[in-house]
């Protein structure tokens, strides 16, 4: 085994990420990653402009940066062989397992969308079948070469790994280096935009959705604001990026909700510094597309698709995902959910004027929606604007974004298929429709949520 040069020791640059066996010196680096509060990835690929890397291994700790692993499989014979020649590449260093095509890309990519100079990261090696004391018992020359700080063996148990991780955090520690403030900036395919244009990452279970395989997950259920549009958009933009030549259609049960959801997925592409051929992506309105007879995708990706005035027809060849209402429906349940929000019970209209007229002035800036029976009655919308002070606007007369940001108040009927997420939600006399149609609409709020029933339970 004549290895010349130390990159042939720690790879070249690759294209493709290889699957990491399943050994056991990565299961106790995964029971470490997470007793400790550590991210750990495997096989991922990073993308930033018209560019992809693979990495097998990656590991993010707080306050301090990220770690890159490769997986070897040489033992001591093969290793106490070899032949190694130094050259100008092959440092000695603490750093002498750098991948430096990775670290460039993911410093290249960091920089960029967060324009923050420099992101720290460590690189080690793992042997699964070497033992710490067949590296001692190595030529001297290879312990140059492979410092035993940045190395993992067949017999690192928990706590060794534990303290050689640890020991990054004495040579570089940043406050600001938290999950939300980095790796949105890396691995953009992870993260949510809310309503806000805030980057949230997604959670575990969110990325397990966005990593499943079309084959494996098709319907999605999850409750409000627990991220599924976000999930459907990621998944969407990771399918066009996996498959440059397929087309790709989005789509929502109305017009509005496709302006929303066609806005964010641009500023996803912005935020992400990725390339889409958007001639290959539609967004629109499922009804849209039904009436352009004979228009085929390669993949639908559906969002509230049981709001869909009639079942669309999708091709059998067609790869297919969506939002389904019902969790035993769903391939994939989310548990989890980003609402914070409060919900109070109480009667009569004049309980409903002053409480719109408290939440009103109290905060301005946040969109409130009026959803009753009575939302298009003209002495109803009259009482309310005037008790107000200001106009409202229906819903279904709202067909974009930007009619959307300048409507503080919106009212909509319960048959409505158009489920507006707003920060303050006013249920009026919800007593009459169905429980499915509640609880969507009543959970469609991030900050409170007032139900004022009849029987005022």
């Amino acid at each position: 085994m004549n290895i010349p040069l130390f990159s042939a020791l720690f790879g070249k640059k690759k294209q493709t990420t290889p699957s990491l066996p399943d050994t056991l010196i990565l299961k106790r680096l995964k029971t470490v990653a997470k007793e400790e509060g550590y991210l750990l990835f495997e096989n991922i690929t990073l993308y930033h402009r018209s560019k992809q890397i693979s990495i097998a291994l990656m590991v993010f700790i707080p306050h301090c940066g990220i770690v890159l692993f490769e997986y070897k499989e040489w033992s001591y014979e093969e290793l106490n062989k070899a032949q190694i020649e130094r050259t100008s590449h092959a440092q000695t260093s603490q750093n002498s397992l750098a991948f430096e095509n990775a670290k460039e890309f993911i410093k290249e990519k960091y920089f960029d969308l967060s324009m923050q100079e420099d992101i720290p990261i460590f690189t080690f090696a793992i042997f699964e079948q070497l033992t710490r004391q067949d590296y001692e018992m190595l030529p001297k020359k290879f312990h140059a070469l492979l410092p035993q700080e940045r190395l993992l063996f067949s017999d690192s148990f928990d706590e060794e790994i534990k303290q050689k991780l640890d020991t990054l955090r004495t040579l570089h520690h940043d406050d600001t280096l938290n999950v939300e403030n980095t790796l949105p900036f890396i691995l953009s395919q992870y993260t949510i935009l809310d309503q806000n244009e805030r980057l949230l990452f997604a959670n575990e279970e969110q990325r397990a959705a966005i990593e499943a395989p079309l084959e494996n997950v098709r319907t999605l259920y999850g409750k409000r604001l627990s991220g599924k549009s976000g999930i459907l958009l990621q998944k969407a933009l990771l399918y066009a990026l996996q498959n440059p030549q397929k087309t790709v259609a989005i789509l929502t049960p109305t017009p509005l909700s496709a302006d929303i959801l066609r806005q964010r997925l641009f500023k996803l592409i912005e935020l992400a510094s990725i390339v889409i051929d958007m001639e290959n992506v539609t967004v629109s309105a499922y009804e849209q597309i039904e009436q352009k007879k004979g228009a085929t995708f390669d993949a639908f990706f559906l969002d509230d698709a049981f709001l869909y005035a009639t079942p669309l027809q999708i091709p059998k060849k067609s790869d297919i995902f969506e939002i389904t209402q019902k969790e035993e429906d769903a391939d994939l349940v989310l548990q989890k959910s980003f609402s914070a929000q409060s919900v109070t019970r109480n009667g009569d209209f004049t309980t409903l004027l002053q409480n719109l007229y408290h939440t009103f002035n109290a905060e301005p800036s946040k969109r409130i929606l009026i959803v009753a029976n009575e939302a298009y009655d003209q002495s109803f919308i009259e009482d309310i604007e005037s008790f107000l002070g200001t106009n409202s606007c229906a819903v279904s007369q709202i067909t974009t974004a930007e009619e959307l940001l300048n409507t503080p108040i919106c009212r909509s009927d319960f048959d409505t298929r158009e489920i507006l997420q707003s920060e303050h939600l006013f249920l009026y006399h919800p007593d009459e429709i169905d429980s499915e149609k509640f609880q969507c609409l009543a959970s469609s709020a991030t900050i409170s949520a007032t139900i004022l029933t009849k029987k005022g339970n």
